[in-house]
C-alpha cells in the first residue's frame, strides 16, 4: 500500500522516518483501539460507552511480518 503513496522525504521535518514504519505504527494504534471494546480516557467508542475491568491493563502489541498480535499485561500476567 505505501508503495502507491507519493512521499518526498527531503522536504519534511521528519525525513529520517520511513513511511512504511509510520504506516505500520498507525495501523498498530488502530488495531489496538478496535480490540479495546470499552471507553476509557481519550479512547471513546459509541458502541462500547462504558469502561471494562478487563481492559484495565497495559496494551501490548507485537508486529511480526505484517501480523499484529495484541495482549494485555495485568501486573505481570500477559493475556491474549
Amino acid at each position: 500500500m505505501s508503495d502507491h503513496i507519493r512521499y518526498d522525504n527531503t522536504i519534511l521535518e521528519y525525513f529520517n522516518y520511513s513511511l512504511k514504519a509510520i504506516l505500520a505504527l498507525a495501523k498498530g494504534c488502530l488495531v489496538c483501539a478496535l480490540d479495546r471494546k470499552e471507553s476509557r480516557g481519550a479512547h471513546i467508542r459509541e458502541d462500547y460507552p462504558e469502561t471494562s475491568d478487563y481492559y484495565k491493563a497495559a496494551t501490548l502489541i507485537n508486529y511480526d511480518n505484517g501480523e499484529y498480535n495484541i495482549s494485555y499485561d495485568r501486573e505481570g500476567r500477559f493475556e491474549h
